[in-house]
């Protein structure tokens, strides 16, 4: 499947998505560290939320 062009908002959306689960996954006690965030491990809904 051809990759789709995404505009600003679309991207900040999914930044701040991705920004959110990495805040509470460092909130946990323990905190849990994410050691290899690369954008291939960024799984999208259909309306581009980060899950």
């Amino acid at each position: 499947k051809e990759a789709e062009a995404l505009d600003w908002s679309t991207r900040m959306r999914i930044v701040m998505g991705v920004a959110y689960c990495l805040q509470f996954m460092h909130d946990l006690s323990p905190p849990i560290a994410h050691p290899s965030l690369y954008s291939k491990f960024i799984y999208l809904t259909d309306d581009f939320a980060a899950k």
